[in-house]
């Protein structure tokens, strides 16, 4: 699949596309966020932000699928978040501590996006009511509310409830990422996940 070259039009229906899900979006919201905004593509593997640098930037996915990810002391692989299509990237924690960061955002597959830098962005949020709003909105939508759904669904929920809403969140994650990433991610093993994908497709 060839990857579409972003022009103005393209980032102005990213930015709207990806603010209204936190809120009613105004015109001026969008143009105050267009003068930050640096389109960039990425190719498989490409890393974002290495663990333990500090998080300067923060990233908003058009193409392709970025993940956030670190190595166990004991070597393994676990997956944090998957980042895809209209959705905030960023080490959270690192942008607003200035602290270097736990864990890498790696692209899983080659992309685009736009890159923020994190002290403008939070100027121009002081600066507008309405990008505050969407801001509020969006650290409680990303830090609250779906954190606190995942662990309720880790302590409730199947595992077969698990992958099918992972799926229903991220529709083409199985086409973008290794079966062992998304086994990582759900806290199965390789084994558990083949079955659970047996058993929905039979």
């Amino acid at each position: 699949k060839k990857l579409r070259v972003m022009n103005t039009a393209m980032i102005k229906d990213l930015l709207y596309q990806t603010l209204q899900r936190y809120g009613t979006v105004r015109e001026e919201s969008v143009q105050q966020l267009m003068a930050l905004a640096q389109p960039i593509s990425f190719a498989k593997g490409d890393i974002l932000l290495p663990v333990g640098k500090v998080a300067h930037k923060l990233y908003i996915v058009a193409e392709g699928l970025l993940i956030s990810q670190h190595y166990t002391s004991g070597g393994q692989l676990h997956i944090k978040n998957f980042f895809s299509a209209y959705h905030f990237a960023g080490s959270k924690v690192s942008l607003l501590q200035g602290s270097p960061s736990a864990f890498s955002i790696e692209a899983a597959t080659a992309g685009t996006a736009i890159s923020i830098d994190y002290k403008a962005y939070k100027q121009a949020v002081y600066a507008s009511d309405n990008l505050k709003d969407l801001y509020i909105a969006y650290l409680e939508q990303s830090w609250i509310v779906e954190n606190e759904a995942r662990q309720i669904a880790f302590a409730t929920s199947t595992g077969m409830e698990r992958y099918t809403q992972l799926l229903e969140a991220h529709p083409e994650l199985e086409a973008q990422v290794p079966l062992h990433m998304i086994a990582s991610y759900l806290g199965f093993t390789p084994t558990q996940l083949s079955r659970l994908r047996k058993e929905l497709n039979s």
